[in-house]
């Protein structure tokens, strides 16, 4: 049964989401791209200024765990964590090395983290400059 919180989000950004495409790079010396398209909302927080003539819009962009997973992020996991460990995250949420496209361009992900009812994932929030 799934859960209603993450229904609803799902059912609102279906409605008032635009297409995010989340880009990681996998390997070191023959690197190559992991690429998922999924709908997200984002909206825009501020815009400051760097230095005279160049500015950085920081945005919130909300996801659905629930499609990422459908959709195949991240892809393969290479890496393993030793007997015994718990992974630190749910490898679903997104991290600071990946990398997100939108509104035709690539931004940088500054924080990445999910919102819980309960033990489930019901939101990712990723902060994103660009």
């Amino acid at each position: 049964m799934k859960n209603r919180l993450a229904a609803r989000l799902e059912r609102q950004i279906r409605l008032r989401g635009e297409p995010v495409q989340l880009i990681r790079v996998v390997g070191t010396s023959k690197q190559s791209y992991v690429r998922v398209t999924v709908r997200g909302v984002v909206k825009t927080l501020t815009t400051q200024q760097l230095i005279a003539g160049v500015s950085q819009t920081n945005y919130l962009i909300l996801l659905s765990p629930d499609e990422l997973r459908r959709k195949g992020w991240p892809g393969a996991q290479t890496a393993t964590n030793p007997p015994g460990t718990v992974p630190p995250n749910d490898p679903v949420i997104p991290t600071t090395a990946d990398k997100v496209n939108f509104r035709n361009a690539e931004k940088a992900i500054a924080q990445a983290a999910a919102v819980y009812d309960g033990n489930v994932p019901v939101r990712i929030e990723l902060r994103v400059l660009g």
